[in-house]
């Protein structure tokens, strides 16, 4: 469900109706949005970072998708200016939570699931060391013949992974019953 585009360097709200949905009109509030440069709250300027963030961080299209997690919400937090004070908002939290169960398909959740394995995987690897030893023993703790066997099977790895996303974004293109690169009208 595309809730938000991306035009003009500004998010929109690609869906108004989405302002029906109860944790989505609580970010709307005028009285929540008042603040520095939007002292009546009309202009929505928090809403807007709300939504940004929850685009950034959790839509599948962002172009933070093929960061982790942490990362993706490092970059969000850096673009929108979010304070962690916002951050923990319980409104905003609830927002959070409903765009997530509103965007994940059972294939889309798998697929995430997937990556934060790979994430931590990498992690794995990042952290190898050939040269450490069993204090016992002496032998090596990390053996180079696992360790490139591990690796060679990497390529299994991603493959199964870009198939995967591929039928992501096969069903999500369905969902949105658009064919090729169309982009929906404002009566799609």
């Amino acid at each position: 469900m595309d809730l938000f585009t991306y035009q003009d360097y500004q998010l929109e709200i690609n869906k108004p109706e989405i302002l029906l949905i109860k944790e989505f009109n609580d970010l709307w509030d005028g009285n929540r949005n008042k603040g520095v440069g939007d002292n009546r709250g009309y202009e929505r300027k928090r809403a807007f970072k709300e939504f940004q963030y929850m685009y950034l961080v959790h839509d599948w299209k962002s172009p933070y998708s093929e960061f982790s997690d942490m990362e993706r919400h490092d970059a969000a937090v850096s673009d929108t200016g979010l304070t962690d004070k916002q951050l923990a908002d319980d409104k905003f939290k609830a927002a959070v939570k409903k765009y997530r169960e509103m965007q994940d398909s059972r294939m889309l959740k798998l697929l995430r699931s997937a990556y934060k394995a790979v994430d931590e995987l990498r992690l794995h690897f990042d952290t190898i060391d050939l040269q450490e030893r069993d204090s016992e023993t002496g032998k090596p703790i990390h053996k180079s013949n696992d360790l490139i066997a591990n690796i060679s099977a990497l390529g299994k790895t991603i493959e199964g992974l870009q198939q995967l996303e591929y039928m992501v974004k096969k069903e999500k293109e369905k969902e949105r019953g658009l064919r090729g690169q169309a982009e929906a009208g404002m009566f799609d």
